[in-house]
């Protein structure tokens, strides 16, 4: 897609801003939650949800008591096994089992929060590109120069010099519509893997609770012990 504006003041605020809301997925499930390559968010539009947390509900119970331990264990189920599992046992466990389908929700989780920080990047790039001064809006500042408007001839020159010198090097339009649309292929790439992801997160996590709410202390026992805290 070519992208053309006439003007530099246009692709700082409505390309980018068109760019934005076009790589701004809403994404759901027990995972990352928010948006993804929403402008200036940095992927995540500031809602980075913990895992699950958004099935959760809390339950009280004293620190350390029987009833504590045993609220917690009706809240996992058959997660109780993953929780108390050694370290190879989950990394050497099928796809299918328990332990695998929580190995999957685990690197689903991590992944997501990875492509979620290139995103980032990708975002600062182009508000840094939206400020960029082409050569055409060079050549409008030179032309507007007016010698009355300075003492001399040569401070005159000396300013057509410097803008010249900065003309030199500056993108055309062309070149920095195109340098922008690069980024935001990169976004919408980043933002198709991340829905494989999430789907792959979703229905790992659907598997694991069979679409109950976990409480808020099992699924933070789950994710200290898949190395998620």
């Amino acid at each position: 897609m070519t992208l053309t504006f006439p003007r530099k003041t246009l692709i700082s605020t409505t390309l980018i801003a068109t760019l934005s809301l076009a790589a701004t997925p809403v994404l759901s499930g027990p995972g990352n939650s928010g948006s993804h390559g929403g402008g200036g968010s940095h992927g995540g539009g500031g809602s980075h949800g913990n895992s699950g947390s958004s099935h959760g509900s809390s339950v009280s119970a004293s620190s350390g008591g029987g009833s504590s331990q045993g609220a917690l264990a009706s809240s996992l189920r058959k997660l109780n096994g993953v929780v108390h599992a050694n370290d190879m046992a989950l990394e050497n466990a099928s796809d299918s089992s328990v332990h695998g389908l929580a190995r999957t929700w685990r690197d689903a989780e991590g992944a997501i929060s990875t492509l979620d920080g290139q995103i980032g990047t990708l975002q600062d790039d182009i508000a840094a590109l939206g400020g960029t001064r082409t050569d055409e809006d060079i050549q409008a500042e030179i032309d507007a120069l007016n010698p009355d408007d300075y003492a001399a001839e040569e401070d005159y020159n000396a300013a057509v010099a410097a803008l010249e010198a900065e003309k030199d090097t500056a993108p055309s339009q062309a070149e920095l519509d195109g340098q922008i649309q690069a980024k935001q292929d990169e976004i919408d790439a980043l933002n198709g893997q991340i829905g494989t992801l999430q789907g792959d997160r979703d229905a790992a996590w659907l598997a694991l609770t069979d679409g109950r709410d976990l409480s808020d202390d099992a699924i933070a026992a789950l994710k200290e012990k898949l190395g998620m805290e």
